[in-house]
């Protein structure tokens, strides 16, 4: 069974005129950039949430309320976001 798929792949490559090693090196550089690419916005999205969480917190000691709401909305939007990244 095994053979039969290694000939499809090897044949289907040969008609689209595409070497195999070729299509697989340029994968994994393609998918080794969007993980970087990840890593450093997930990067990012903590270090703007822990920022923000500090300044909510210094906005929350001179009692301005609106602001450390407001603060507090930016630090967990950018937390939740980095997390989903």
């Amino acid at each position: 069974m095994d053979e039969g798929v290694d000939r499809m792949r090897t044949n289907l490559a040969e008609r689209l005129g595409v070497e195999p090693e070729e299509v697989t090196e340029e994968r994994q550089r393609r998918i080794w950039e969007a993980y970087q690419t990840r890593k450093a916005m997930r990067l990012g999205c903590v270090w703007i949430s822990g920022v923000g969480f500090a300044l909510c917190i210094i906005a929350g000691c001179a009692h301005a309320a609106e602001i450390a709401a407001v603060l507090g909305g930016v630090s967990l939007t950018t937390f939740f976001t980095g997390v989903c990244l």
